[in-house]
């Protein structure tokens, strides 16, 4: 029997908070993505639910970033991977990320 692996994620939503930076040449974008869970209660309320996700996405591997805003609406494809990172009380936390295979302002 041949076990398969899929690892694949694509969200549509609003960049929240960005940044870039460089590491030895190559540049980075981090940015917070913010999605709508939108539900309706049985009395017909509607509920929002905004979830965001933390997006990785690097220039050389064919991402272009240099344009994206805070507010930006943006298409990503990419894949989930785990991330570490230390809290402000110098606690080292373990998390997920979306590393961007595909990003696309959508307008």
């Amino acid at each position: 029997m041949k076990k398969y692996s899929i690892n694949r994620v694509e969200i549509l939503g609003k960049i929240d908070k960005f940044g870039l930076s460089e590491n030895d040449g190559c540049v980075t974008a981090t940015m917070t993505v913010v999605t709508d869970m939108v539900t309706k209660t049985m009395e017909g309320r509607t509920i929002h639910n905004p979830i965001w996700h933390l997006v990785k996405a690097r220039e050389d591997e064919g991402v272009s970033i240099v344009a994206l805003n805070k507010g930006d609406t943006v298409h990503v494809e990419g894949w989930i991977s785990p991330s570490r990172y230390i809290t402000q009380d110098g606690l080292e936390k373990t998390g997920l990320e979306i590393r961007a295979t595909s990003l696309k302002v959508v307008d």
